[in-house]
């Protein structure tokens, strides 16, 4: 067991109690000092390999929920990490309070200065899109972040959970050195694409101590990781696990699950599992993390709203939902967002008047729209008004769900008379083709991150969302493009001023419409103060979805993870960890413990 200096976060500790189990097979409260742990070390699973994983923290492949394992994240609303946040309306200032004894695995201290270190960096990258206007430090302990416009601080909030404290400055240090002395944005372009090349290896953050969580690492090759408690922790209690071990598996979670070789693993056991009575669900919730079927609106086909609304009907949400995600709930209205967010934004009276679409498929709806725009069935296949045959490539990421999604999807549209074309392609690849490139036609993927706000739906530019402009870039190229008058976004083909109906649900614009921009509604949003402007931005942008389906939503999962409840005492039905990452909170936070022979 280990011991790595002071650790992180005081005052965050739980209150060092223990439980009794109840179902017989074991005892978590204080033992006998001869006892012995049921299981001495818990086991989860990671799909690749830990030796060949790159940590950049900027790179494009970093494994977020792996790097959970090595790094604290920050969770404001909960003041798990930081001691205080707050942001000052009229300054518009953000404050973040570390703590002081906070400590990377080699006895550092964490301090404001590495966070610094990651802001600076990511602001640098494109200082004249940044959202922010100056970063600092007024001591080890204070960061300050000053925005060129008013925040919502609502927002602003969300959007800081999840940051992962990981800029040790041995990593860092000289990158934000090399942006510092870059003359222009082409010089710093050329030091983002340096970074991203940047390897940090798995051998370097062990050797180096270059993690900071509750568990530090204590061995890794090409078949596992193994992390040991830090006892002096804050967060540390009585009897909580002391090892674990992620494996690198390949085979499928569901026959490693029924030979019993893993202790505790993300998502939900089906309903139809088989395997041992022990391995039960811990916590259950609805995601905020949907999926959807993206369409790349430069594709001829797919930037006509008669095509998209086709594709609407012809696709088959439930047997997407039984290959993909059992247990999720199809979104029954094309709002941009899930029911429950939708209904608490838009209100009942809105929300009923929203257009309805299809859950199972329509192909004789489907066939009606495409003959309306000028399509027509020759020889089993669909060609365009010109004659053509029309042809989709569906891009995959290798994740077991989404290539069945994905799979499912193209073979509904292969056998209504489209022209398919797969591609499964590995993490770091769709990346660059899907996020960077726009190089698809249609992908199923992510519907928001983890942001728990319904203007994470409609971001501009993020895949999860609108996906309007870059990334890198959007905050300079939206308004360059309205400023010069373009209709559509170059970089994916959407509308960027579209015109919707006056009457909410309509399917089509009768009489004169009404003119939004999307990117102003979003930029707004960020900075309204009120929550009243606030809900009317989303308002307006869920009407613009229901109308124009930039996007088909399909689904909303049920979230959480599942556990061993023979050798280990899980927080069953704890509703602290019904949150996004929940089973990495639970096993930091030491609400997971062993069980006593």
């Amino acid at each position: 067991m280990t011991a790595s200096g002071a650790a992180a976060l005081a005052g965050c500790s739980g209150d060092g109690s223990t439980t009794t189990s109840t179902d017989g097979s074991g005892d978590s409260s204080t033992p006998a000092p001869d006892a012995e742990p049921r299981d001495s070390e818990l086991v989860r699973k990671v799909g690749r390999i830990p030796t060949d994983v790159n940590w950049n923290l900027f790179g494009p492949d970093l494994p977020w929920n792996l790097a959970r394992g090595l790094y604290h994240v920050t969770r404001p609303t909960q003041l798990w990490v930081l001691d205080d946040w707050s942001y000052d309306t009229d300054e518009q200032i953000e404050t973040w309070t570390f703590p002081d004894n906070l400590t990377w695995w080699n006895g550092d201290q964490v301090t404001a200065e590495h966070q610094y270190i990651s802001d600076e960096i990511s602001r640098l990258q494109n200082p004249e899109g940044s959202s922010m206007k100056r970063v600092w430090t007024e001591d080890d302990r204070t960061l300050k972040r000053e925005y060129k416009k008013p925040q919502n601080p609502t927002i602003l909030k969300e959007s800081s959970t999840g940051t992962f404290l990981a800029a040790h400055p041995s990593l860092y240090q000289e990158w934000l050195e090399k942006y510092q002395d870059a003359a222009d944005q082409s010089a710093r372009d050329s030091v983002t694409q340096e970074l991203e090349k940047f390897k940090v290896t798995s051998t370097e953050i062990l050797d180096n101590g270059l993690g900071n969580g509750p568990y530090e690492l204590t061995e890794v090759n090409n078949q596992a990781m193994v992390f040991e408690v830090r006892t002096d922790h804050p967060w540390y209690q009585d009897n909580q696990v002391e090892t674990y071990r992620v494996r690198a598996i390949k085979e499928g979670g569901s026959i490693i699950k029924k030979q019993d070789k893993l202790d505790l693993g993300r998502g939900l056991l089906k309903s139809s599992f088989t395997g041992p009575d022990h391995l039960q669900n811990i916590t259950e919730s609805r995601s905020v993390q949907l999926r959807k079927v993206a369409f790349n609106h430069t594709n001829e086909h797919l930037q006509k709203r008669k095509v998209r609304q086709a594709l609407a009907h012809l696709i088959d949400w439930n047997s997407i939902i039984a290959n993909q995600q059992p247990q999720a709930a199809a979104v029954p209205k094309q709002t941009g967002m899930g029911k429950r967010m939708a209904k608490q934004w838009l209100g009942d009276e809105l929300y009923g008047k929203m257009a309805d679409y299809p859950i199972t498929a329509d192909p004789d709806g489907a066939t009606k729209y495409l003959n309306e725009a000028g399509y027509s069935k020759q020889g089993g296949e669909w060609v365009d008004p010109d004659g053509k045959t029309v042809s989709f490539n569906m891009l995959s990421i290798n994740w077991g769900a989404f290539t069945k999604g994905a799979r499912t999807v193209n073979s509904q549209m292969n056998q209504f008379g489209f022209d398919m074309n797969f591609e499964g392609v590995s993490g770091g690849v769709y990346y660059k083709r899907a996020r960077n490139q726009m190089d698809y036609d249609l992908t199923f993927f992510f519907h928001n991150n983890f942001l728990n706000h319904p203007i994470s739906y409609f971001r501009s530019s993020q895949i999860g969302g609108l996906r309007l402009a870059n990334l890198e870039n959007y905050g300079t190229q939206l308004p360059k493009w309205l400023d010069e008058g373009k209709e559509r976004s170059p970089f994916n083909g959407m509308p960027l001023t579209p015109e919707i109906p006056t009457e909410p649900g309509a399917k089509e614009i009768s009489g004169d419409g009404e003119q939004i921009n999307l990117w102003e509604l979003y930029d707004e949003t960020l900075s309204a103060e009120s929550e009243a402007q606030t809900r009317e931005n989303v308002r307006l942008l869920a009407r613009y979805w229901n109308y124009d389906l930039p996007h088909l939503v399909i689904l909303q999962p049920k979230a959480g993870f599942w556990g061993d409840t023979k050798d280990f005492d899980m927080p069953v039905d704890d509703e602290t960890y019904e949150i996004y990452a929940g089973m990495h909170a639970a096993l930091k936070r030491g609400a997971i413990k062993h069980k006593y022979k």
